[in-house]
């Protein structure tokens, strides 16, 4: 991983903090390493793995980065393999991720009661509801906020 990819993940943390993903599978030896680590290991789908937000992460930051899991030290976001590529610079990448993180902030502020973390639990959960929870202003938001993340991170349109 270039430096300048490690910089960016470090900041970041939203493949980490449940924005992203809501699971990161491992294989079962991981498993035994990261309750060694102190972390929650469950079983989705038949596989085992971590739930996201992850244990490990603090602010933005991985407090086991150097001995991560491979799910997590493989995964490379579209927006970090830009980067790599040389096709945004690194400040336009940090720049990105901070919009990415005022995003969900915001949709977190306006729940009841407001959050910071597990937000874009929250945007699944309603988002997948026949009958939505929120008002049509907050739902335009998390779709919009949705399609951000989708696009930006998973490079999906």
């Amino acid at each position: 991983m270039s430096q300048a990819l490690s910089d960016l993940c470090v900041q970041c943390g939203l493949c980490c903090n449940g924005s992203l993903f809501d699971f990161v599978a491992i294989s079962e030896s991981e498993a035994s390493a990261c309750q060694d680590m102190g972390l929650a290991v469950v079983e989705k789908a038949g596989r085992l793995g971590l739930r996201l937000r992850c244990g490990a992460l603090q602010g933005a930051t991985c407090t086991k980065y150097e001995v991560r899991p491979s799910g997590c030290r493989s995964f490379v976001c579209a927006l970090g393999k830009q980067l790599v590529a040389g096709t945004v610079t690194a400040e336009a990448a940090l720049a990105v991720v901070r919009d990415a993180q005022a995003r969900v902030l915001a949709l977190g502020a306006k729940l009841d009661p407001p959050r910071t973390t597990d937000v874009m639990t929250h945007v699944r959960v309603a988002l997948a509801s026949p009958l939505p929870p929120y008002d049509d202003a907050w739902m335009a938001e998390a779709r919009a906020t949705q399609r951000f993340l989708t696009e930006t991170f998973h490079g999906w349109s």
